[in-house]
């Protein structure tokens, strides 16, 4: 075994394996700097395209959402109509109306509308109790439903969403029928 590998070599030698391990370094530093650069330009492009991509899908999706918020206060508008027509003929009136809508906005999977007793039903004296016409597609054929719910009492979501008393969009959630029905 030869341990003075270094100091046997001659001057020549030495200098090609100094100016060898020179250019080896700032290789590797430069390979080094580029790819760590090339990473981070990288990166803060692929963040301002999905910002763009971001940026474009909801501008569509904000005016798919007003286009169909428009036809939903078109249809609450109607409750004016209650007054001039009675409730039987308003209920029918605003479900046809409901079915039209439905049958134009063919984007929509399906409608859901739910009227307080205590406005439809003279004489109903507890601050619970609806009506529900719910209208979907299901299996390409369009159902639909009329159910009384809440008769003892508004689920936890449907209580929040009563309460706001506003005009407001939540997160799908898992209907919840009153008990026995």
């Amino acid at each position: 075994m030869n341990i003075n590998l270094n100091l046997n070599r001659s001057i020549r030698q030495k200098i090609q394996l100094y100016i060898l391990g020179s250019v080896v370094i700032v290789y590797l530093i430069v390979f080094g700097f580029i790819s760590v650069s090339n990473r981070k330009a990288a990166f803060d492009q692929t963040a301002k395209l999905i910002s763009s991509y971001s940026d474009r899908y909801a501008g569509e999706i904000g005016s798919n959402l007003n286009s169909d918020m428009s036809a939903l206060r078109t249809l609450a508008s109607t409750s004016i109509i209650n007054e001039n027509v009675g409730i039987p003929a308003f209920m029918d009136l605003k479900n046809d109306m409901i079915r039209s809508t439905f049958k134009a906005n063919p984007n929509v999977y399906s409608f859901w509308d739910s009227w307080e007793y205590s406005y439809i039903k003279p004489g109903w004296s507890k601050d619970c109790g609806r009506v529900a016409f719910t209208i979907w597609t299901e299996g390409g054929q369009t159902k639909e439903s009329i159910t009384e719910r809440s008769l003892d009492g508004d689920p936890e979501i449907y209580a929040h969403q009563k309460v706001l008393k506003k005009e407001n969009a939540f997160e799908p959630y898992i209907d919840v029928f009153a008990a026995g029905k």
